[in-house]
């Protein structure tokens, strides 16, 4: 036993003595691919989306002061744009806002320089603004509004229940009906006494061409609601149909170009010497021969319906409601410049239904608005009216000299950076 213990603790000696084994030359790198695969820490994820808030509070300065610039030049140009400028000053003031917000230090010195009871309502209401200005001037242009929407929830969260939010992001778009009924009044009010009996009826018929149009999207809205709610709200939805719609509005754009290049040159053509003289503008005449349909006062039940199955493609987000019905009065042989007047006109009962099957399921689930709630539904709402106003105005300006290339590019760029911050927030190299 004595000699055994001895040999035992000469073994050891011997193992204390050995040399070191020889490093690995790869370990670095196993070890910062074991630390890779480790699962950051709280504190960790605390400074991770600290410093993406920061980023994205830089950005939005930046896009801030470049949209400011780009509104006052447009002044300094002699270019007469007001609602284009308006827009434009609106948007800086919401890129500010949402930079503040997105500063962790900001919004700390906010919440603690005012009343705390009332620090959280003031928040809210400044998110809802923010919406607001978003659903005013998204919802008539065809970029998608709902498909906005979904983007802005991504950096400007409102702290309210889920089932409000739901409520809140159809609702908020009475704000824009409302820029509708105030703006064309006149010509959907059939009883007005400026009007003899002809235009009486042409009212009434107009409201007709809107009730057969708004057929196929109710039907099929009752219908797929909920389904829609559950497999299509979602970030890759909204950037796959911001490229699509982007992509068929070029191509159109591009067809109509040529065709009117087509007609031109036939007009322009020596027919003989009996051949009649064209005494008006040549595009004018072009114009006239390709396109059936003129004005809106013109458009029959067939066409309304078309119209309107188009618009049923809307319910998937980012299609844009006022875009699938512009695509579909363009395909429809109508004037480019005159679908969107009655895309406004179809929107009114359509929008008026939803939001109101979106409160009676609100409200039949017995829940309750709290007073931060019923704040940020009136903000959102008015907001959404005044910027309403300013871009329908904007874009029956715009689209008496331009075409709607312009947006499809504009979709397809929105698309692009949705899927790439979709694709970097999936392989986790976002907070």
């Amino acid at each position: 036993m004595e000699n055994a213990r001895d040999d035992i603790e000469a073994l050891d000696d011997l193992e204390l003595d050995a040399p070191a084994p020889v490093a690995d030359a790869h370990a670095p790198a196993h070890a910062a691919k074991r630390a890779r695969r480790e699962a950051p820490t709280d504190e960790e994820r605390r400074q991770m989306h600290a410093s993406f808030n920061d980023r994205i509070s830089y950005l939005c300065k930046m896009a801030a002061l470049v949209v400011a610039l780009v509104s006052l030049a447009t002044i300094a140009l002699g270019q007469e744009l007001p609602q284009f400028v308006l827009m434009g000053l609106c948007l800086s003031v919401a890129l500010l806002a949402i930079a503040m917000l997105q500063d962790h230090a900001s919004a700390q010195t906010i919440t603690a320089s005012i009343h705390q009871g009332y620090a959280r309502m003031i928040i809210e209401a400044l998110k809802a603004f923010l919406i607001g200005i978003v659903e005013g001037i998204t919802e008539w242009l065809p970029i998608s509004s709902t498909g906005h929407m979904i983007l802005v929830d991504e950096f400007v969260k409102l702290q309210v229940s889920d089932e409000f939010l739901a409520l809140f992001l159809v609702v908020i778009q009475l704000g824009a009906i409302m820029a509708v009924l105030i703006l064309y009044f006149h010509k959907l009010n059939p009883f007005s006494p400026k009007k003899d009996a002809v235009e009486k009826k042409s009212t009434w018929r107009l409201w007709g061409m809107v009730a057969i149009g708004c057929i196929p999207a109710a039907v099929i809205g009752l219908l797929f609601d909920d389904l829609v709610n559950e497999y299509f709200y979602n970030k890759v939805t909204v950037a796959a149909m911001l490229i699509l719609y982007g992509v068929v509005f070029i191509v159109l754009e591009r067809r109509n170009r040529r065709r009117l290049r087509e007609a031109e040159a036939a007009l322009e053509a020596p027919r003989g010497r009996h051949a009649r003289v064209s005494y008006g503008d040549v595009f004018d005449e072009a114009e006239a021969s390709l396109f059936k349909i003129t004005d809106v006062d013109e458009i029959d039940w067939k066409t309304a319906l078309g119209i309107g199955c188009f618009q049923v493609l809307a319910i998937i987000p980012g299609t844009s409601r006022s875009g699938a019905t512009i695509i579909g009065g363009m395909l429809a042989a109508a004037r480019a410049r005159r679908p969107p007047t009655f895309t406004f006109f179809l929107a009114i009962p359509i929008m008026f239904g939803w939001g109101l099957v979106k409160c009676i399921k609100f409200f039949a689930a017995g829940i309750a608005m709290t007073s931060t709630e019923i704040m940020v539904l009136v903000v959102g709402i008015v907001t959404a009216f005044a910027m309403s106003v300013v871009a329908i105005k904007f874009l029956m300006g715009y689209i008496k000299k331009n075409d709607f290339t312009a947006f499809g590019w504009y979709r397809i760029v929105v698309g692009v950076l949705v899927l790439g911050y979709f694709v970097f927030e999936s392989m986790g190299m976002l907070p």
